[in-house]
């Protein structure tokens, strides 16, 4: 079901319901990125190098669509005065498949760097290696860039998740009874 028809669907569900559906959402989106990299893993051992990058772009796109939808599941669900969810399971629920979701990411990001590496691999081996020898800097610089692209967005990463521990220890302190 696209986003426009199950976002239909959610109006006539109950307020409950609309954030569980939410929730599944976001956890079939992981599990379509999980299916699309374990196929382009399969495509890649079969030599389909093709369909491997094909695969990867896919479970790359669902990894992003969990990551957001499980940012969506953070925020406190209340049937007028009765809280249905409350803010800290919201915030846990969201952090999770969020920290969830862009750990796949980085797998499917390491996933497209080895495919190139065997592309170039075999590309270099037709030439008898001569190809590899005039293109060793740029491979190495790639590769470089690569760590350091990791890197910082694992530095982004720790900072943002930071962020969210200070904060969510702040909302859980607001929390009736804490």
């Amino acid at each position: 079901m696209n986003a426009e028809l199950r976002d239909m669907a959610r109006s006539g569900m109950s307020i409950i319901g609309a954030w569980r559906d939410r929730k599944k959402e976001a956890e079939e989106y992981y599990a379509a990125s999980e299916r699309a990299l374990e196929m382009a893993k399969e495509a890649a051992a079969a030599g389909d190098d093709e369909t491997a990058a094909v695969r990867l772009d896919e479970a790359k796109e669902y990894a992003d669509m969990a990551k957001s939808a499980y940012k969506a599941l953070n925020t406190e669900i209340k049937d007028g005065d009765k809280v249905l969810v409350i803010k800290n399971k919201a915030l846990q629920t969201a952090m999770k498949g969020v920290e969830a979701a862009g750990r796949k990411g980085i797998e499917i990001l390491k996933k497209e760097q080895e495919a190139a590496r065997a592309v170039a691999d075999e590309l270099n081996d037709s030439v008898d290696g001569k190809l590899g020898e005039a293109h060793l800097k740029t491979v190495n610089g790639l590769t470089v860039e690569y760590h350091n692209t990791v890197k910082k967005v694992s530095q982004s990463w720790a900072t943002q998740w930071e962020l969210v521990e200070k904060n969510g220890k702040k909302v859980f302190k607001l929390l009736p009874g804490r």
